[in-house]
This record gives structure tokens, C-alpha cells and sequence, in this order.
């Protein structure tokens, strides 16, 4: 296979795998993958996924990688606490919520980060047009909370510098409710309650 033929079969793909490869072309030779690897054309992600050395990717595109090549998954903690203003400083990696075991990936365009959760958990996240997976603000501050037990006084809120004003702008309180009746955590719940109370006092 000549690659510009298959540079136009995919370049709409922020991420393609070899059985996406070879779901259109049943004879595909992987070994045209190392090659154009070698010339500098794509370049591997993690084994089985790979994205165009060109492509400048955006957040939006990080999301829809983080989500894919770990599958089940959406972007949840410090990512998406980030990504909403809720947390000001700089995160490193994307974190991701799964149903499977946890799990890191460093690959050539940053670290992927998997936390297992219970599948009953799995839920409260967006889907992109291009198939990235978010979690929704609530859900994101639930997913840390959950696998952060010791984040629970309100000097730990301080310390991780939590925007108080961000977080009152845009919480849903029907969601948030809804949300924690399905954890079915009662210390969750209250550290939920202190970690409110904290935001609405100046």
C-alpha cells in the first residue's frame, strides 16, 4: 500500500487503530506502520493505536485519545477538575476514569493515566462529536473525592487551592444529588457537605 492513499483514508482520524486499519484494508501489511514510523509520517501512541506525526493536538483531541485507547474510559479527576477551572495548578498527564485495572501509559504525547472504578460508577460523563468521553464537573469532583479519602478537611481544600467562586458557578445541585445517591457513600456524602460548606464561606 502506497501511504497516501492511506494518509487520505485517515487524516480525519485524531487516533486509528490496526483493526480500524484492517477493517478497510483486509490485507494491510503492519509492517508499513514501522516503516512509515521510520520516515517520520505517524507515530505510535500505545501498540495498536497511532495518530499522524503532523497533527497538532488540541485538548479536545487529548480527550478523545485518552478515552480510546484504553477503552472503557472517560477523562475525570485532576484532568477534568482542570479542564473546568475548579483546579489552578498545572496538571501533568490526562487521568481517566475505567472499568478495568489501573493502569499508566507513557507514550510520545504525554502520560495516560487509568484509575479502576467499580463498573456501577462508570456513568456522569459527555461524549463528544468525535468520540471523546468527559466527565460532567459534579461527576469529576466525585471521582476525586472517591479516590482521594484523605481529602476531606478544609485545610486539604486550601492546600489543593480548589476555586471556591468557579465551582458555585457552575454546580448543578440536582445532578451533584443525584450523583451521590448512586456512590450510596455516606462519608463521601459528607465530605461532599464540608467541602460545600467551605466554598460558600469567605
Amino acid at each position: 500500500m502506497r501511504y497516501y492513499e492511506f494518509e487520505s483514508s485517515f487524516r480525519d482520524f485524531v487516533v486509528f487503530s490496526l483493526s480500524e486499519i484492517r477493517t478497510l484494508y483486509s490485507n494491510f501489511d503492519r509492517r508499513r506502520l514501522t516503516e512509515w514510523q521510520n520516515k517520520g509520517y505517524i507515530r505510535k501512541i500505545i501498540n495498536g493505536f497511532y495518530a499522524f506525526a503532523d497533527r497538532k493536538l488540541e485538548d479536545d483531541d487529548l480527550i478523545l485519545i485518552g478515552s480510546r485507547i484504553y477503552n472503557p474510559a472517560y477523562i475525570s479527576f485532576e484532568t477534568a477538575l482542570s479542564r473546568y477551572g475548579l483546579i489552578s495548578e498545572t496538571v501533568y498527564g490526562i487521568t481517566c476514569a475505567t472499568t478495568r485495572k489501573t493502569i499508566q501509559f507513557k507514550t510520545p504525547i504525554g502520560i495516560f493515566y487509568y484509575r479502576s472504578l467499580l463498573p456501577r460508577l462508570f456513568f456522569g460523563y459527555r461524549i463528544f462529536p468525535q468520540g471523546g468521553h468527559l466527565a460532567f464537573m459534579e461527576k469529576s469532583l466525585l471521582d476525586y473525592f472517591y479516590s482521594n479519602s484523605d481529602v476531606s478537611t478544609p485545610a486539604d481544600f486550601e492546600s489543593r487551592r480548589f476555586n471556591k467562586e468557579v465551582f458555585l458557578e457552575q454546580l448543578d445541585k440536582i445532578k451533584l444529588s443525584k450523583y451521590l445517591e448512586r456512590f450510596n457513600q455516606k462519608r463521601l456524602s459528607a465530605r461532599i457537605t464540608t467541602f460545600i460548606t467551605w466554598c460558600k464561606h469567605d
